[in-house]
């Protein structure tokens, strides 16, 4: 009878890792599952969850890497994730990153002497079960501490509230940069995200034959997406992956990201593109957002291009000037790498931790 107690526990525990693989690496998860569960520190939840190991999103930006970074300071926290509303019962704060649904206005409310942080992100989510706005859930609001901005645009949303709210932006990732800006045969222009929102640098393909003609060498805009389509002499497409999607930008020259800021939430996003790209020393050309306005100096680490001749002068300006794009890109790099280090970014959450009305509620 033990025995076949033993092997019914065996075969549920090897059923769940085999049904989470995808989602959790097992070894991350028994090893912050065991830290949690044996800790007598303030447990600190993250989640929920819904997206696997290969996805770059709130999972790679707003939760491992914090959840890892708590872990290994020490201190009087331990930080941990939860998948389901119903695992956030096992800590004593919660941080819901940015996927909400009806569901947690319940479970919240029988979890009395928890506190709830919501980080916006960009909320909503696309995914069917969590496709809800939060300021459409006011039993939701109402149950939160207090809130993390992406965005200066978010304060205007949280601020009738009169609940405390703290920007943290979104850590740099990579660790590869560009050492070299010389491109002998070519240029290489760098867009990189989903497709149906590269769509907005379409109108750039027809013009770039004349503009390779008055740099001297081919000017190529390469969308690196979920996409992998049939490229030309002046398009590339690249299909995007987790392992490359960093390396990529060492060989490119120019990175552009262009939202339309009349869609609600491509305005509101935050300035994840722009810093990753100003980390790796690549001159960036943007049509700014308001968190794209914090991070960049126009013209000095950066630069805003708001009407098509402001793209086409800059993109030709720095295409035919490698001086310009050293200069640049160093100056983009070297004023990211402190204010947006993941240790830096950790500090943030570690002060609303800290905070007095976190524990007084």
């Amino acid at each position: 009878m033990v025995l076949l107690k033993i092997g019914a526990k065996a075969k549920k525990l090897l059923f769940f890792l085999l049904f989470k693989k995808c989602l959790i690496a097992p070894g991350w998860y028994l090893k912050i599952k065991w830290l949690c569960f044996f800790s007598r520190k303030v447990r600190v939840g993250f989640g929920p969850i819904t997206t696997g190991e290969d996805d770059l999103a709130e999972r790679k930006w707003r939760i491992d890497p914090i959840i890892d970074g708590i872990n290994r300071r020490g201190g009087k926290y331990v930080a941990g994730f939860f998948i389901h509303p119903t695992e956030m019962r096992k800590f004593d704060i919660l941080i819901i990153v940015k996927k909400i649904n009806p569901e947690f206005v319940a479970v919240i409310e029988r979890l009395k002497g928890k506190r709830f942080i919501y980080d916006i992100v960009d909320n909503p989510n696309d995914q069917e079960k969590y496709r809800f706005y939060f300021r459409t859930l006011p039993g939701f609001i109402e149950q939160m501490d207090g809130f993390i901005l992406s965005s200066p645009v978010h304060r205007s949303w949280t601020r009738w509230l009169d609940k405390p709210a703290l920007l943290i932006e979104h850590p740099i990732l990579n660790s590869v940069y560009k050492r070299t800006y010389r491109s002998e045969s070519e240029i290489r222009i760098l867009a990189q995200g989903y497709f149906e929102n590269l769509q907005n640098l379409r109108w750039l393909e027809p013009l770039l034959p004349d503009l390779s003609l008055k740099v001297g060498k081919p000017v190529r805009l390469i969308y690196h997406s979920e996409e992998k389509k049939v490229g030309s002499e002046f398009v590339q497409y690249i299909q995007w992956n987790v392992k490359d999607c960093f390396e990529i930008m060492q060989w490119a020259d120019i990175a552009i990201t262009m939202k339309d800021l009349f869609k609600l939430h491509q305005y509101t996003k935050p300035s994840t593109k722009v810093i990753a790209y100003m980390a790796a020393g690549l001159p960036v050309i943007c049509k700014p957002t308001a968190a794209d306005r914090l991070v960049i100096e126009d013209k000095i680490t950066g630069f805003f291009a708001y009407r098509p001749e402001d793209w086409m002068h800059w993109i030709q300006r720095l295409a035919s000037h490698e001086p310009l794009r050293r200069q640049v890109g160093r100056a983009a790099r070297k004023s990211v790498m402190q204010s947006y280090s993941l240790n830096h970014i950790l500090e943030k959450y570690i002060s609303i931790l800290d905070s007095t009305w976190l524990k007084e509620g």
